[in-house]
């Protein structure tokens, strides 16, 4: 007879990997470039209710390039290197990852730094974004931003 115990490491690898299949799933299906904008608000609602493949590419003056639901989701640049991205749905039970990037196409990235991430007060579509220089100052770049639900 096993104890329960002992299948606890592979209960997490294997809750591990299926964590990774859904987040290569939901990568590869955003890069077909998700929903196309809606014009009207019922198309709106329609769109953001099947948007399923959150995620965003801001460039360092706030500017949204790029995003999953393309024509919903918006972002802003309100002091330096704090930013917010407003989702189409609510966010507040995902997980924030983001990470210092080009918004459009380089050979390296220009300005290393660091990134924080929560929920944005007020708003339980949005998420607030700070990015820092290497020094640890609030400073803007670009950043690539991935909502998981």
């Amino acid at each position: 007879m096993f104890k329960l115990r002992s299948l606890k490491p592979a209960m997490s690898a294997a809750a591990c990997a299926g964590v990774l299949v859904l987040a290569g799933t939901g990568i590869a299906a955003a890069s077909s470039g998700g929903p196309s904008s809606a014009a009207d608000s019922g198309q709106h609602a329609a769109v953001a209710a099947t948007c399923t493949h959150l995620w965003a590419v801001v460039n360092k003056a706030g500017k949204l390039q790029r995003a999953g639901c393309k024509g919903i989701t918006s972002s802003i640049l309100s002091l330096p290197g704090h930013f917010q991205v407003i989702f189409p749905r609510n966010v507040r039970n995902c997980a924030y990852v983001a990470n210092i990037g080009n918004a459009g196409s380089a050979k390296a990235v220009l300005h290393p730094g660091f990134t924080g991430v929560v929920a944005r007060t007020g708003n339980t579509h949005g998420v607030f974004v700070e990015t820092y220089n290497t020094s640890g100052v609030p400073s803007s770049a670009g950043f690539h931003l991935i909502v998981a639900c």
